[in-house]
C-alpha cells in the first residue's frame, strides 16, 4: 500500500482524494481568515523559536483553488528551536480527526505550517531536504503537500518580541517549490465547514 504525505508525516487522511490532476487543486491557495488569524497568534507567541502546524482544507472546484479552513497551533508536547521544530503529532491527529469528523470527511489534510524567522519567508534548504526526501521515499505517495510558510519581523530582543508579517504558500512537488498566491478568504465564505469547539 503506498502512503500519502499526510501519512509519511505520522498523520492518518481520512477523506477519498479526488480523480483529478492533483496539480490542478492548487493553482490558486485561498486561506480562510481564522486559519490565518490562528497561524500569526503561534508564530508570535514562540519569538526567537520555530513553530508550525499542520493545515485542513479541500479542493473547491467552483474557484479552482485549494482552501485552507483551519491551521493547527503546534500541541503542548511539541519541541521548538531556534531553527528546529517537531511538532506534537498527537495533538495534530486529534485536530485532523475533528474536522474531518466534523465535515463528514469533506475537509482534510492538505499540508502543513511553520514560521520562518524573516518578513519574507522562503523554504530553506532544510525545507527542501525534508521534502525531496518524501519525495524519493518509495513508500511514500507525494500528493502536492500545500506548505504555508510564515513570516514575522524582530520588534525586540529584550525580551523577544516578534510581529506576524505575512504568509506565503508553496506547493512541493519532485522539481521543487513553485509559489502560489494566497488569498484571504472570510469565515463566512465556507461557515458550514467551520468547527466550532
Amino acid at each position: 500500500m503506498r502512503r500519502t504525505i499526510a501519512q509519511s508525516l505520522g498523520f492518518a487522511v481520512r477523506r477519498k482524494r479526488e480523480a483529478r490532476d492533483p496539480q490542478d487543486q492548487y493553482g490558486r491557495v485561498h486561506v480562510l481568515a481564522s486559519a490565518v488569524r490562528t497561524i500569526a497568534e503561534e508564530s508570535e507567541s514562540k519569538p526567537g523559536s520555530e513553530t508550525g502546524g499542520v493545515l485542513v482544507g479541500f479542493f473547491d472546484s467552483g474557484l479552482g483553488a485549494i482552501v485552507v479552513t483551519a491551521a493547527s497551533g503546534p500541541g503542548p508536547l511539541a519541541h521548538h528551536g531556534p531553527s528546529t521544530f517537531n511538532r506534537d503529532r498527537a495533538y495534530c491527529q486529534a485536530f485532523l480527526d475533528t474536522h474531518a469528523a466534523a465535515t463528514r470527511g469533506l475537509v482534510d489534510f492538505v499540508g502543513e505550517w511553520h514560521k520562518h524567522p524573516e518578513p519574507n519567508p522562503w523554504p530553506s534548504p532544510v525545507d527542501v531536504k525534508t521534502y525531496t526526501r518524501l519525495a524519493i521515499d518509495p513508500q511514500c505517495h507525494v500528493s502536492l503537500p500545500l506548505v504555508l510558510i510564515v513570516g514575522v519581523s524582530t520588534c525586540s530582543l529584550a525580551p523577544p518580541v516578534e510581529s506576524y508579517h505575512r504568509t506565503n504558500a508553496f506547493v512541493f512537488c519532485r522539481d521543487g517549490f513553485t509559489p502560489r498566491r494566497v488569498q484571504l478568504l472570510p469565515d463566512e465564505a465556507y461557515l458550514d465547514l467551520l468547527v466550532t469547539s
